[in-house]
């Protein structure tokens, strides 16, 4: 599915509708499209998969400016050991300094201490689909922040006691162009 806040482009809005008109596959969150609600969004993304997905086993979740490889993730699935068992699948960093200044900053009464808990980045990761539901549940009780990854497969991750799992076929390369979907689709990436 694909997850949006509130538009304030009517032009956009009227896209969206028709798209949802002719797929089904959009869901609308009542909060306005913007950068600092995307553990908004990815929450509604959990209750889609929820409410659409139950026969689901996993679940990716991608940004959207992303270009996956199909292949990795059929990889990672097929041979990371124990993924269906309670897992986050990613780039999984287990002391990322939490930044008090700049962009993805985060008060001291927000998040107390120095390292977010182990957490993937919200990139690109796979998690199996047993912790949709106590993912869910916890946010109840959780406070959420305006840093996704940290909060959806860190924070919560860690209250639900997820297994962090380490795939070779995740990396980043910010800003780069490191191939073309022909490299993919090739075998050479």
């Amino acid at each position: 599915g694909f997850i949006f806040g509130l538009n304030k482009n009517s032009s956009h809005e009227y896209i969206l509708e028709k798209e949802n008109e002719l797929y089904g596959d959009i869901d609308k969150g009542d909060f306005h499209e913007h950068y600092d609600n995307l553990t908004r969004k990815s929450l509604l993304g959990l209750k889609w998969v929820n409410r659409f997905c139950p026969q689901a086993k996993f679940v990716v979740k991608c940004d959207d400016d992303i270009m996956m490889n199909i292949p990795y993730v059929e990889d990672a699935i097929a041979t990371v050991p124990n993924i269906s068992n309670f897992s986050i699948v990613g780039l999984t960093r287990p002391r990322d300094r939490i930044k008090r200044a700049g962009h993805w900053s985060m008060h001291l009464f927000e998040i107390p201490g120095t390292f977010y808990p182990t957490h993937e980045p919200g990139v690109m990761y796979i998690f199996s689909a047993d912790i949709v539901k106590p993912l869910l549940d916890m946010s109840e009780y959780i406070p959420w922040n305006k840093v996704d990854d940290t909060y959806i497969t860190g924070i919560l991750g860690k209250a639900i006691g997820v297994n962090h799992r380490v795939y070779k076929g995740f990396h980043a390369k910010h800003w780069k162009v490191i191939g073309t979907t022909c490299d993919i689709v090739n075998g050479r990436m």
